[in-house]
């Protein structure tokens, strides 16, 4: 793949049912002491500055620095940009960004737009007053990037369905990276300790309190910060494990229902059916003439 280029992409009427369309896409290293943008006549007049400086599109762009220093500024402030920066453009809002010409800059970065982004927009999850994320440099974000690239440089039969799910991985895999390193290593070491006695003791009927006590926490600081890392609570994550197990149980040869619900201490079977069937669609003898 040539290490700079960028394309426009076609959308029709179906590619918009799909709820993300991509529009644009490019891979550029610009060297130290580049003018910033470079090539700024090739590109269509709508992506293109307004005077001096500055820009207003009609789409999302996300754009990932990995090498190389520089700022974007909106109009509430001017935000320093550092390898590992990823950022939004927010459709419909000014913006400009630029490299520092002594260090140029690799960016990378993806156009979209559609009902779901718009959806990340009104609830929050994207920030227009904040749209710039400290996610660090990371293999997975930069295949992410090359598989859009790839789709969208290929461009196959129904190219667009493929990239909507790849935008949509993209931006989750960013908040996740961002979301780690704003919650520091502090919170990181509870859960991940939290995770690990969960692991050890899956058969087991344990008693909540007493793990988060160990841990020198509340259950209520420790449901609080459990749930905005995992998206569950602690009990939610323990029954999510042990079914998870009783799934891996259910497959082995000569295992009975009754079995894996006393191995996994649980009140009795037909708690563990009921619970089984609540969490995954199946009963337990469904899965298991499912999937043996």
């Amino acid at each position: 793949m040539a290490s700079n280029f960028y394309r426009y992409l076609p959308i029709n009427e179906k590619d918009s049912l799909w709820q993300v369309c991509c529009t644009t896409l490019g891979n550029r290293a610009i060297s130290p002491g580049t003018q910033y943008p470079p090539e700024i006549g090739s590109h269509p007049r709508e992506y293109q500055p307004v005077g001096s400086d500055g820009r207003v599109l009609h789409e999302f762009q996300i754009v990932y620095i990995t090498e190389g220093f520089g700022s974007y500024r909106n109009k509430a402030r001017t935000f320093p940009i550092i390898p590992g920066t990823m950022f939004f453009v927010i459709p419909d809002v000014w913006h400009w960004y630029t490299c520092d010409i002594s260090t140029g800059w690799h960016e990378h970065w993806v156009g979209f737009k559609g009902p779901y982004p718009n959806h990340l927009l009104h609830s929050g999850i994207i920030n227009s007053e904040h749209p710039v994320l400290n996610v660090g440099v990371h293999s997975e974000l930069i295949h992410l990037f090359q598989d859009v690239f790839d789709i969208g440089l290929r461009q196959p039969p129904g190219f667009q369905s493929k990239l909507a799910g790849s935008v949509i991985k993209l931006i989750a895999t960013a908040f996740s990276f961002e979301q780690q390193i704003t919650q520091g290593s502090d919170v990181e070491k509870l859960v991940q300790e939290y995770r690990a006695i969960i692991d050890d003791r899956i058969y087991e009927n344990i008693d909540m309190n007493a793990i988060v006590q160990a841990l020198g926490v509340s259950y209520s600081r420790m449901r609080k910060v459990f749930k905005e890392y995992t998206g569950h609570s602690p009990h939610q994550y323990y029954l999510e494990m042990k079914i998870n197990k009783a799934k891996e149980l259910l497959l082995t040869k000569n295992s009975t229902i009754k079995q894996v619900a006393i191995d996994l201490s649980f009140e009795n079977q037909y708690y563990f059916s009921r619970l089984f069937k609540k969490k995954t669609g199946l009963s337990p003898s469904q899965w298991k003439s499912t999937f043996r």
